[in-house]
């Protein structure tokens, strides 16, 4: 999907309020303090839009090893928020058992509870803890959501939390970024946003369901992890020798 850029989202919905009928080259360095807040309402927004979905184009993936003696490892720099039950021990092929509980992971402490198979592990902020401390090299695997929804042009990909030129990619689908900055306009001058409002639901609502596909439900229902070992992965001959 093409994304728009600070300047035509900014244009569009400067348009659509009635503050100019013109091509705003660069919000940032208008004299129109209209156009001024509405750079602030869209970085704001931005970051608001970043909390409130688990977006799909927003979603990342973090591999890392293990150390011997370590138990506690940092996320990358545009760590937004972990993404249930994709946290994975690729080299033994098991999931990692949690998150814990403050309570869990204080009994799992004081009992020395060490002779599992799998890591156990809890969330701080931007860094995840593992138990038992891992004595060796095991590779991790988590998704997560990502707080950078901001391209500079030029860059391979999302490099930036928030827009600071003309020029920076907004991977948000136009229509929702548009109306939701002029609702947030019209809010901020006390005009009625009703109209802004519900075109800004309707065009997130279809954002969220153009942005992911669909699972084929069943009515027999599905585990809720994959089982690691069973009939279907086990080889027609050859086993039990």
């Amino acid at each position: 999907m093409a994304y728009e850029t600070v300047a035509d989202i900014v244009t569009d919905a400067a348009q659509l309020v009635g503050i100019t009928t013109s091509t705003i080259t660069n919000p940032f360095t208008s004299t129109d303090p209209n156009i001024l807040q509405m750079v602030y309402l869209l970085k704001a927004a931005g970051r608001q839009l970043v909390r409130e979905h688990q977006w799909s184009q927003l979603q990342a993936t973090h591999s890392f090893s293990t150390v011997s003696g370590t138990a506690t490892y940092s996320m990358p720099a545009d760590f937004g928020r972990h993404i249930d039950q994709t946290h994975w021990n690729s080299e033994a092929q098991l999931p990692l058992a949690g998150p814990t509980t403050p309570q869990e992971w204080r009994a799992l402490k004081v009992l020395n509870a060490s002779a599992g198979v799998q890591f156990y592990f809890r969330t701080n902020g931007s860094t995840l803890e593992v138990y038992p401390t891992p004595t060796d090299a095991q590779d991790l695997v988590l998704d997560y959501v990502s707080t950078y929804w901001v391209q500079a042009t030029g860059s391979a990909n999302r490099d930036k939390s928030k827009p600071t030129v003309a020029t920076d990619i907004l991977w948000f689908d136009s229509p929702v970024l548009v109306h939701r900055l002029r609702r947030d306009w019209q809010r901020l001058k006390g005009q009625d946003s009703s109209d802004a409002s519900n075109a800004y639901e309707d065009a997130v609502a279809a954002a969220k369901s153009h942005h992911r596909s669909a699972p084929v439900l069943s009515l027999a229902g599905t585990p809720s992890r994959p089982r690691t070992i069973g009939w279907w992965n086990l080889p027609p001959t050859g086993w039990g020798q």
